[in-house]
């Protein structure tokens, strides 16, 4: 079972939307475009720790109508399409089904599956299931750092004689002297070797 479509009506900051899927895809786009509003939808379908909040969730501009849904359409396999009932089964081996957030009444329903172009009034008969796996599983990655965190660290690199100084000042002296710089670390590792240390290999430490 694949997610081929994904279809959003009335969530956040999208009044309506149609995604379509590969077997590999990609969301890309700018800061605050409505990525994350898109994953969040299907979490929220699958109940992956999300909830839908009709205070925080149902969009904040005008809308065509108080609903709000989101409809997913599946490539089935041979054998997921054999134990589907025949009503469920579109060409080719596909299901599309739709599930209200709101109003309250109709997101207490349950999911529905088409029947053809229709979608009836009866519930999907496998709708019950649908956190068991019945229609398929979602694993959720968070991200593991943000973007405030990202610019920190570049700030830090960009400023490397704050983290480093001494490492800063030794690169300075390399640059401006080299000669004198090289003489030094000759002496040192004369006096290295003749006390059975390590020779020291100077490495600068600003970029790390």
């Amino acid at each position: 079972m694949k997610i081929r479509e994904l279809k959003i009506h009335n969530y956040r900051s999208i009044a309506e939307q149609t995604i379509r899927f590969g077997d590999y895809s990609l969301l890309i786009g700018p800061n605050n475009s409505g990525k994350s509003n898109v994953l969040d939808a299907l979490r929220t379908l699958y109940q992956k720790d999300l909830k839908f909040d009709s205070q925080k969730d149902f969009p904040k501009f005008t809308t065509a109508d108080q609903e709000t849904w989101i409809e997913i359409h599946y490539e089935l396999s041979n054998e997921e399409a054999a134990m589907l009932p025949a009503k469920y089964l579109l060409q080719p081996n596909s299901l599309r089904v739709r599930s209200w957030f709101w109003p309250a009444d109709k997101a207490k329903q349950g999911v529905f599956a088409y029947e053809g172009d229709t979608l009836p009034e009866t519930t999907f008969h496998g709708a019950k299931n649908v956190g068991e796996g019945k229609l398929g599983n979602v694993i959720y990655i968070p991200a593991v750092s943000r973007l405030e965190e990202h610019t920190k660290r570049a700030k830090r690199i960009a400023r490397p004689h704050q983290r480093h100084p001494e490492a800063h000042r030794q690169v300075e002296r390399c640059v401006q002297h080299p000669d004198q710089r090289l003489r030094e670390v000759q002496s040192d590792n004369q006096g290295r070797s003749h006390a059975g240390q390590p020779l020291a290999f100077e490495l600068g430490e600003a970029d790390q």
